[in-house]
């Protein structure tokens, strides 16, 4: 049959008779108002406490889950720091580990010699004596070229062109050179590359301010990450703000130790800056003399002595411009063999506060990462409290519904079941 539609009016009524039930009974005795009044409070405050008991846990469940979330991203960024200080200390050991193999194919004498002050100047005054040789000879092959002009032709241009450039080149470049060696003499005998060459010939590093680990549970994790080892066990003994403290005594470590480097390794660069010079300059020489011998040697044959004289000064030339090359390649190793050295030790020394460093913010990222966990754990099992709650808020109001048999409290007794049965729904399924 059809249903019958029920108006707004009627449902009005029906909603204040029900109010109206729900009103004490005029004609109860003292006593039994009494006890009907605890009784009735504790039955309709119950859905109330165990609604805000659930409020309180959702907060709580939301609390965690963000605190979760929080140590996650905390744990990513110490992790992105970690992979930095695992990048310099790879780059260091890699550069040492070059400079090393560069080193081995330096010739033994250069690898056994002492840099000092008096054997770098004993190098560089070599060289440069040689560089004195070179501009004479290339002042004695012009004079040839000049006398020979007669028997050269139309080939002596190029040959005195060559002979002149090689003449004005040497006397320009031998000027720069012996400035050069007045000021590599100069800072050789300053007292900081005194104590730069004392350093370097004692194959050790400078002193400085270098703390250990402090905290002994953090300085025990520590070791076990450089012996390969990694227990995984729970790191609730730690506590992130004493591995923060740690982590910052590292980085002052390093702060200390490039300090601790800037003199020597200042005094190093300008001492190579003019080493580099001085063998730059020779290079130019070089270039120029290899010319003119080479178009001296493109001359016709003849038994003239004035051929003769030109040839013998070409290959005077080009024997002068091998010392030359010899000594500055001397002068190079020395140099050299000294720098890669000590830079190859430099290297590895600070590799070593990098991958401190690198361990500590690994024990932290384990920390943050193991906090994360627990407090997702605790968001999982505020979470069953709140459906606990959402549990006991329905039955007791549905149980507070049969009593009072109350349209309100039937409509808060399904919300609550809704609730309850969506939130299992959520859990479970989705």
């Amino acid at each position: 049959m059809p249903s019958r539609i029920v108006p707004v009016s009627e449902l009005f009524r029906n909603l204040l008779s029900d109010l109206a039930m729900d009103a004490p009974q005029p004609d109860a005795t003292p006593s039994e108002k009494s006890r009907k009044s605890t009784w009735e409070t504790v039955l309709t405050t119950t859905p109330v406490v165990l609604t805000v008991i659930g409020t309180v846990l959702a907060g709580l469940s939301s609390s965690e889950m963000t605190l979760a979330q929080y140590y996650r991203t905390l744990a990513a960024q110490s992790q992105s720091k970690a992979a930095n200080q695992w990048n310099f200390f790879q780059v260091k050991r890699i550069r040492g580990t070059s400079l090393e193999v560069y080193l081995d194919l330096l010739p033994a004498p250069a690898r056994m010699s002492v840099l000092d002050a008096p054997s770098l100047l004993t190098a560089a005054n070599a060289h440069l004596r040689q560089l004195r040789r070179v501009r004479d000879a290339a002042g004695k092959l012009q004079l040839a070229v000049n006398g020979a002009q007669s028997e050269l032709g139309g080939n002596g241009s190029p040959v005195n062109q060559a002979a002149a450039r090689l003449v004005k080149l040497s006397d320009e470049q031998l000027q720069a050179a012996e400035k050069n060696h007045e000021q590599l003499g100069r800072r050789a005998r300053t007292p900081e590359a005194e104590d730069a060459f004392a350093l370097i010939s004692s194959r050790q590093m400078p002193r400085a301010a270098v703390a250990p680990i402090e905290h002994a549970a953090i300085a025990e994790e520590v070791q076990a990450m450089s012996n390969g080892q990694d227990s995984g066990a729970p790191l609730t003994r730690l506590n992130s703000a004493d591995i923060d403290t740690e982590i910052h005594r590292a980085e002052g470590n390093t702060r200390n130790v490039e300090l601790a480097l800037e003199a020597p390794d200042k005094v190093i660069d300008e001492l190579g800056k003019l080493v580099r010079t001085q063998l730059a300059l020779s290079a130019m020489i070089h270039q120029a003399a290899r010319e003119a011998v080479a178009l001296v040697e493109e001359l016709p044959e003849s038994e003239t002595k004035l051929i003769g004289a030109l040839r013998r000064s070409a290959s005077d030339m080009q024997q002068r411009d091998v010392a030359l090359i010899v000594a500055g390649e001397e002068l190079k190793n020395l140099y050299k063999a000294a720098d890669h050295g000590y830079t190859a030790r430099r290297y590895r020394w600070e590799a070593d506060f990098n991958r401190q460093t690198a361990q500590l913010y690994e024990l932290q990222v384990r920390k943050q990462s193991q906090d994360a966990e627990r407090h997702r754990e605790r968001s999982r099992l505020f979470f069953f409290g709140l459906l606990f709650a959402q549990a006991g808020t329905a039955i007791s109001t549905t149980a507070l519904a049969a009593r009072k048999q109350s349209m309100l409290w039937a409509i808060a007794s399904l919300a609550g079941i809704a609730a309850l049965g969506f939130s299992l729904f959520v859990y479970l399924a989705v």
